[in-house]
């Protein structure tokens, strides 16, 4: 807005005032998150709220057996998670950092998946399975945005060891996006 207003006269809203103005008009409709060094996020409380009550409208009918009900949990569940998904910080400035601690790797996951992966898988120390499923999941539901540390990691360490592109390719076919 600044570059806009850069010929007239006018000087652009700085951040505080932009976010008292957002806050003024939509109250408690939005969230504005504010983390240190970050720009601040915006989002609808009604994307959730709205997920819910479709979830609630669906459980209320009595014609539905029981593979319909958890049909509607399972979408609702599904709808929730995206939501999450979508809010995943990206950088299309620089790549991911790459670790080789599981635990840094599961916070890269919104918490929602995190769970209901450690939920779904059956061993102690299953950390990594839940990253690496988790990350891969992310990879497949914004392809084009996000950059999974893992995935992007397995492609660079295989390309190196192997220079192969038919081992790359094969796991690109296989959902492994980078």
């Amino acid at each position: 807005m600044e570059e806009y207003l850069n010929n007239t006269e006018s000087e652009a809203y700085g951040r505080s005032h932009m976010k008292t103005k957002l806050l003024e008009y939509f109250g408690d409709k939005i969230i504005i998150t504010d983390i240190n060094g970050k720009p601040n996020i915006v989002t609808f409380r009604t994307t959730a709220t709205a997920i819910l009550q479709e979830f609630h409208c669906h459980e209320h009918q009595d014609d539905l057996d029981i593979n319909e009900e958890q049909m509607n949990i399972i979408n609702t569940v599904a709808k929730l998670i995206k939501n999450d998904l979508k809010s995943i910080p990206t950088s299309s400035d620089s790549y991911p950092t790459i670790t080789t601690d599981a635990e840094s790797h599961v916070r890269y996951l919104p918490s929602s998946l995190s769970t209901f992966l450690s939920l779904l898988t059956s061993e102690k120390s299953n950390a990594l399975k839940v990253a690496s499923i988790g990350q891969a999941i992310v990879q497949a539901a914004r392809p084009r945005v996000v950059i999974s540390p893992l995935q992007i990691g397995l492609a660079v360490q295989l390309h190196h060891n192997f220079a192969s592109c038919f081992l790359i390719d094969t796991l690109h076919h296989h959902g492994f996006y980078s």
